[in-house]
């Protein structure tokens, strides 16, 4: 949304789980509700993609050309290519993910230009803590919204 490239470490081949926030808040409560005391449990899913494929996927979304939007940039010393982690033990709590990997990225990166769009119609003078206050709020609500439509 800014015209800034997006950097991509080493050559982009680490490899990453996704999930949305409302599938998250979601396994929290099978965790509370459902869950042993004292167990456990970790959150995840085996939807996998590089961080390249996160990167073209933004410049699908943002209609940026991938060439020119995607600055690789030195490894992290120790970056590891790869977590895994496993989840069973969630998913035999009865939970599993509702939100596609592109519907919750589209629907992030939307969120994410509204407010840029919003916080350049702010006037100049407005301070930086004003405008996180506004963020938080705007971010709270949003997320007790979409937990109302995805019932917990």
């Amino acid at each position: 949304a800014q015209n800034k490239p997006v950097p991509i470490h080493g050559d982009g081949s680490n490899r990453r789980n996704f999930i949305y926030v409302s599938d998250v808040a979601r396994a929290l409560s099978a965790v509370m509700h459902r869950g042993t005391v004292g167990e456990i449990y970790n959150i995840g899913t085996d939807f996998e993609l590089s961080n390249l494929d996160v990167a073209h996927y933004l410049c699908g979304l943002l209609q940026r050309d991938r060439t020119r939007s995607i600055q690789f940039v030195d490894d992290r010393p120790f970056n590891d290519c790869r977590y895994a982690i496993d989840s069973s033990k969630l998913h035999a709590l009865a939970w599993q993910p509702l939100v596609a990997f592109d519907d919750g990225l589209a629907h992030t990166v939307a969120w994410y230009v509204a407010r840029l769009n919003q916080h350049k119609e702010a006037s100049s003078d407005e301070s930086l803590g004003d405008h996180w206050d506004n963020t938080i709020a705007v971010s709270y609500t949003h997320l007790r919204a979409h937990e109302t439509r995805h019932d917990l």
